[in-house]
């Protein structure tokens, strides 16, 4: 299964590395480059802690929306004031066939429903 994890904060990179080395193909997105040039620049994270210690290998990091939703899974680990954001970027990409995780336990997920409802989708 081919994951995009959106979002490279530490629960981003977290969530990158347990499902990598769960056998998931895992592919980081972020629209901060910052965020993403560490990683990218070694291939993956190392990570410390009840998971496993070690580097963590992931089979891309982007910011091309395009590339990033060619995954199977979407898992979005933003601040719930991005997901609106989040939304809109990724609205023209998605299909039907996908699924679509928010991470964070708040409202965001009712204005995802707004954007791509507002757009014609059928969340």
């Amino acid at each position: 299964m081919r994951v995009t994890v959106i979002g490279a904060g530490a629960g981003g990179l977290a969530a990158a590395a347990v499902l990598s080395r769960q056998g998931l193909t895992v592919t980081l997105f972020s629209r901060s480059p910052h965020r993403l040039e560490p990683v990218a620049a070694r291939g993956g994270v190392e990570i410390t802690g009840d998971r496993g210690e070690g580097f963590v290998p992931l089979a891309g990091v982007t910011q091309d929306v395009a590339a990033a939703s060619e995954a199977d899974l979407l898992f979005v680990f933003t601040t719930a004031n991005a997901h609106g954001d989040i939304a809109r970027l990724f609205a023209p990409h998605i299909r039907p066939e996908q699924a679509v995780v928010l991470a964070s336990g708040s409202a965001g997920s009712l204005e995802v429903a707004k954007v791509w409802r507002d757009g014609g989708m059928d969340p």
